[in-house]
Order: structure tokens, then C-alpha cells, then sequence
């Protein structure tokens, strides 16, 4: 609008310019004897003939005060092409790749949308650029989104959403989110809002504590894991999301991703304190059963002790063979068999030595 406004105003001025040129120059220059009448004869005569050589040699020392046409003229025709030239800008708008353009009349807005190029327009129109890229919003560390979970805690998650506006659909955000900024408008207004729904809605039923009844009992405390599945949760959250937006939507849902969930400090404690507890059982456990498997070790040696003394007396037996052989002197009264007299008993001898 300013830019037809401003070459307006120059043709115009251009072209009273232009004209009084052309004014001056059709306009003839009377001679310079045409301009005093002859006076009589007599002494006023003279006098007045005295006066006509002051005047006249004035005339030829000073110079014309008569402006020059060509001068207008020239201004003119200059601002005239400069007015053209500014008119002929504004009757051309490009658009930069990824955004969609809006055209804005009067302050009326158009339900044409111009994708990325070069086009035309009214000079009078105006056209503004909705951003067309793939907006990425992250939600992580104090920024997270706080959501209320099963067991009555709150949660908070890491969220990162992407998604663009719909360029077909550019003219509803300007008309409805009309700001320095529509699509950081547009953002704070549907697409963080519906965000938070929409994932609120999806961890209402999440509840790690009740978990418990449901762990197994043979897994490890690496192996334990209270957290939702991630993924699934982000693909129902993307669903609903989709939902929210209509038919018709202004954006696009390119894809929603969950990386961590917060929980606080109640809810953590009781799954480490139950961590914790499972270790400690599958210590004990392990335990009992190390205690289970020595004494059960202890009883087969025993019993076979018990049950087959002629083991002990075959080593000692032995033991007494390679003493006899080395030279030592056995003690008085020694016997391998259990309950034996005093008598020493040596292998290989017989009885009536």
C-alpha cells in the first residue's frame, strides 16, 4: 500500500512538473522594443529617450530573469520514470521456499495463498509470509511438561513435537493468529495447548507403583523397568493429536517423540525401595541355597564315611605301608582297625609272627 501510495504521489508530481515546463516553453518572449510605447517630440521626449538608453544598457549588463523550460521539463519526465518505476516493484512479490504467502488488501485478507516463487499482485496489496518449515519443539529439562499419572503424582515428561503449517491453509492463521508473529501465535495457542491434552490424556492410566503385583519374580533389579513404552505412548499421543486438529487442519503432525519421564520423588522412592528389596531377596535366596547345597555335601560325605569304614582303614593302611618302608618307628599299641587290640597290625604278614 505505501509503495503505490508514494509512486502515485510522484506521477503526480511529476506530471504538474512536466506540464509547466511545457507551459513555459509554448509561451513567446516579446521583443524588447515592444515593451515601452515611442514618446513625442520635445524636451519630455528627450528625457524619456534618456531613460529608454539607461534602461536599455541595464537590459544588456543584467540577464534575463526568464527560467529556463527545459529545466521542469526534465524534472518531470525524472520523476515520472521513478514513479513508474516504483509501480512497476510492487506489481511483482516473491515468496521465500517453505513459506506460504498471504495477500492483504484494504486490511482484508485473501483466500488466495501464494507458495514459494515469484508473483504478481495489485500494487495496493501487500503480502504476508507465513513460516512453512518444519517447526521443532522441544520440551526437556525446566522445560518438560507436567502431567498428573495413575497414582495421583505428577510426571514430568520430555517431549519433542514436530510439525508445520499447512500452506493451503496459511490464510485461516493469519486471519485468526494475525500477529507480528503468526506462527509463534498460532504455537502458543493450539499447538502446545493440544500438546499437553493430548499427552495427559495418554499417561492418565500410567501407574508404575501397581506395577508391582504384576513384576516378575525371577528378574533381576537390572532387569525391572517401571517406565511406559515410549514409543507406544508417543504414537497415541501423535493420534490424538491429529484428532484434535480437525478435518481441515492448519498443521501438520510430522512426528511426536518421548525420551524420559520424571517421576517425583514419593513415586521414585517406592520403585527404588521395591528395587532394592528384590535384590535383597535374590541375595537370601541365593544364600539359602548355597547353605542347602553344603549341608546336603556334608551329609553324602558323611553317610559314606559311616557306611564304608573300610576306606579309612585301606589309607591307613597305606600310610602304614609307606612308614615301614621309610624306617619310622610306630607307636606302641597301633592299629588301623577300629576297635582293635593292642596288637600292630602289618600288612603283608601273617598272623603267627
Amino acid at each position: 500500500m505505501a509503495i503505490a501510495i508514494i509512486s502515485v504521489v510522484l506521477f503526480v508530481a511529476g506530471l504538474v512538473i512536466l506540464m509547466s515546463g511545457l507551459a513555459m516553453r509554448r509561451t513567446p518572449v516579446p521583443p524588447a522594443s515592444r515593451n515601452k510605447t515611442a514618446e513625442p517630440a520635445g524636451t519630455d521626449g528627450e528625457a524619456s529617450s534618456g531613460e529608454l538608453e539607461k534602461e536599455k544598457s541595464a537590459s544588456v549588463s543584467k540577464p534575463s530573469s526568464k527560467a529556463n523550460p527545459a529545466i521542469p521539463i526534465g524534472i518531470g519526465v525524472v520523476t515520472i520514470l521513478i514513479a513508474l518505476g516504483i509501480l512497476a516493484s510492487g506489481l511483482f512479490t516473491t515468496v521465500s521456499a517453505k513459506n506460504a504467502g498471504v495477500l492483504v488488501a484494504f486490511g482484508k485478507v485473501s483466500e488466495k495463498t501464494l507458495s514459494p516463487g515469484l508473483h504478481t499482485k495489485a500494487p495496493w496489496q501487500k503480502v504476508v509470509e507465513i513460516d512453512g518449515t518444519i517447526q521443532t519443539d522441544d520440551y526437556r529439562g525446566e522445560e518438560c511438561v507436567a502431567v498428573r499419572i495413575g497414582d495421583g503424582s505428577q510426571a514430568c515428561v520430555s517431549i519433542t513435537n514436530r510439525w508445520n503449517i499447512v500452506e493451503s491453509e496459511a490464510d485461516r492463521v493469519y486471519k485468526d493468529f494475525k500477529s507480528d508473529d503468526p506462527t509463534l501465535s498460532f504455537r502458543d495457542a493450539v499447538i502446545s495447548t493440544q500438546l499437553k491434552a493430548s499427552l495427559q490424556k495418554a499417561l492418565s492410566d500410567y501407574n508404575p507403583v501397581a506395577q508391582f503385583n504384576s513384576a516378575d519374580n525371577d528378574a533381576s533389579s537390572a532387569e525391572l523397568s517401571f517406565s511406559p513404552d515410549y514409543d507406544a505412548v508417543s504414537k497415541v499421543v501423535e493420534e490424538d493429536m491429529k484428532t484434535r486438529l480437525g478435518a481441515e487442519p492448519m498443521a501438520q503432525i510430522q512426528s511426536i517423540t518421548i525420551s524420559y519421564m520424571q517421576l517425583s520423588e514419593t513415586t521414585q522412592k517406592k520403585l527404588d525401595d521395591y528395587v532394592a528389596a528384590i535384590g535383597e531377596t535374590r541375595i537370601a535366596e541365593q544364600r539359602k541355597a548355597t547353605a542347602e547345597a553344603q549341608a546336603a555335601a556334608n551329609n553324602t560325605l558323611s553317610a559314606s564315611v559311616s557306611d564304608t569304614p573300610n576306606v579309612l582303614v585301606s589309607r591307613c593302611l597305606d600310610t602304614l605301608a609307606e612308614s615301614v618302608e621309610k624306617g619310622y618307628q610306630l607307636p606302641a599299641g597301633f592299629s588301623c582297625w577300629p576297635g582293635g587290640g593292642s596288637g600292630v597290625v602289618i600288612p603283608g604278614a601273617s598272623p603267627g609272627r
